[in-house]
């Protein structure tokens, strides 16, 4: 049994953001990278397969934990691992092991008739969809506990950079059809996930190894159900354009959209890198009282991510035409749709980060109302966008969508916890 670590200071909240930003931008430069790679390798048409088992699995791993993932960041977050928090971090393992592999089979089921995966045989793309959720969402708690403990630099080691790397190289070095594709992705996906749990296990073994407590799995469930909801109407908010154009578009035409919003996402570089890190550290001064520590790391995260977000909008707008065709000259008729969800980033950025700032301070529930409302308001939407105007049409409805839901957010954290998350105007 691993001894109890010294008591240590916890690092400093630039420290934090900083290795963060430098792992959120390698990491997806190497994703953005690989994607490019993908499409010229395998074509686009095969790209649009991928893209859509990704995007399912990607699903499976948001929830398979049963949203009790953020309980666990938060019980290790302190100085000393509690046997407590041990416990909550093997219900997650648990909860992943059995709820992801019924939850994937069952979305891989349900969406192997789709337009987009009915050039894979369906036992193959339930079977990887499965797969590829579980290896995502175990390398995807992996890495949160390591920012929960604050190893922000080596918790970018092993995530989606590397898997994407070691997928393309593989793919590169061997003549794969479309089903080995997904089989080779899905290895990769499972191979970084044991990567990041040997990292984790060897820096911080007192978050896996040690006494626990005697937690009831009923417990961990029942607290986690809030952010559970949150994780299926972020999905369905944040996803809903990419799942829904999956069953109406076909390989090429959702290829092109994909990997407009892939590069898109390069937008949102800054409000990961420094929001992830602090999300923990908000929660626990907000809850323990100290209102103005959690505004000022609040507001040091607006500021921040807002101006990194201004200058990737800029040079997307400047450059996203030649960007595009990097993956072939079809994919250049998705600039539009790169330039609006570029814009909702954008104004999301300048708004906050809403939504971890009302989970991690204990309003996961309203959350979960404000993301579903406009999940169910914005599917429709979107769906007679893509009928009536295209693809073009469909990035406007969804950036639409990211701003109101911001701003929603941002009136329900001020209302709730007298806290500002949005970049402040300056005065005369």
């Amino acid at each position: 049994m691993p001894k109890e670590p010294q008591l240590r200071t916890q690092a400093k909240p630039t420290l934090l953001m900083r290795w963060s930003l430098v792992g959120v931008v390698v990491n997806r430069g190497l994703s953005v990278i690989s994607l490019v790679l993908l499409a010229r390798i395998v074509g686009a048409e095969s790209l649009g397969i991928w893209a859509f088992a990704t995007t399912i699995s990607a699903l499976v791993a948001s929830i398979s934990n049963i949203g009790m993932h953020l309980d666990a960041q938060r019980s290790v977050n302190g100085r000393l691992v509690s046997p407590d928090g041990r416990r909550r971090v093997w219900i997650v393992l648990m909860a992943i092991g059995v709820a992801g592999t019924s939850i994937g089979l069952l979305a891989g089921l349900a969406t192997s008739r789709f337009e987009v995966a009915t050039a894979v045989p369906p036992h193959i793309w339930v079977a990887t969809i499965a797969l590829i959720g579980l290896g995502l969402s175990a390398n995807n708690f992996a890495h949160r506990l390591l920012i929960a403990r604050e190893r922000v630099a080596l918790a970018f080691i092993a995530t989606d950079g590397l898997r994407h790397t070691a997928f393309i190289l593989i793919v590169y070095l061997m003549s794969v059809n479309i089903p080995q594709l997904l089989w080779v992705y899905g290895a990769a996906c499972v191979g970084t996930a044991m990567v990041a749990w040997l990292l984790l296990l060897m820096l911080e073994p007192t978050v896996i190894l040690g006494p626990k407590s005697k937690l009831p799995v009923m417990e961990a469930v029942r607290s986690g159900t809030s952010v559970l909801s949150v994780s299926i109407v972020f999905s369905l908010r944040r996803q809903g354009d990419v799942l829904l154009l999956g069953a109406m578009l076909t390989d090429v035409q959702y290829a092109i959209y994909f990997a407009a919003a892939r590069v898109a996402q390069m937008v949102a570089m800054g409000m990961a890198s420094l929001a992830d890190p602090l999300g923990p550290r908000i929660g626990s001064q907000y809850i323990d009282g100290n209102i103005s520590d959690a505004q000022d790391t609040i507001s040091t995260v607006t500021k921040r991510s807002a101006a990194l977000t201004v200058t990737m909008v800029g040079v997307l707008l400047l450059t996203g035409s030649w960007v595009l065709q990097l993956f072939g000259p079809e994919f250049s008729a998705g600039y539009w749709v790169l330039a609006f969800l570029s814009t909702g980033l954008l104004m999301q950025a300048l708004l906050g980060p809403t939504g971890m700032i009302l989970q991690f301070c204990g309003h996961a529930w309203r959350c979960a109302s404000i993301e579903g409302l406009l999940a169910v308001l914005g599917l429709p939407l979107l769906w007679a966008a893509t009928i009536v105007a295209g693809i073009n049409a469909t990035a406007a409805v969804a950036g639409g969508i990211m701003i109101l839901c911001a701003a929603f957010e941002a009136r329900a954290i001020f209302k709730l916890t007298s806290l500002r998350s949005w970049l402040p105007i300056p005065s005369r």
